[in-house]
């Protein structure tokens, strides 16, 4: 078993910010992806609900998670979610059990 981090986000766009939302995220991915401790991180646009997309990351550590959270591309990008979600964001912080 690895202790490795899980982590699920839950964005919620506003219709109208959908797009938006798609190129704030693409431009986050490649330097998160790039980070020491990130071993996947990538988008999904839920099938039935075109305008909720699910980030699925996995994490080295905590630690890891922690110093991404603080970097400049995510702050960037954090800065604009509230202009674009219709929800705040919710994270999903978990370990594998099974």
């Amino acid at each position: 078993m690895t202790d490795h981090l899980y982590v699920t986000a839950i964005f919620q766009a506003k219709p109208e910010r959908l797009n938006d939302l798609i190129t704030v995220l693409s431009e986050l991915a490649p330097p998160s992806r790039a980070e020491p401790g990130c071993i996947e991180y990538y988008f999904y646009q839920d099938t039935e609900s075109s305008t909720t997309i699910f980030a699925i990351e996995t994490w080295e550590s905590a630690d890891a998670l922690a110093s991404h959270a603080a970097s400049s591309h995510f702050q960037t990008a954090a800065a604009q979610f509230g202009d674009l979600l219709t929800a705040p964001l919710a994270i999903h912080k978990t370990r594998r059990i099974i």
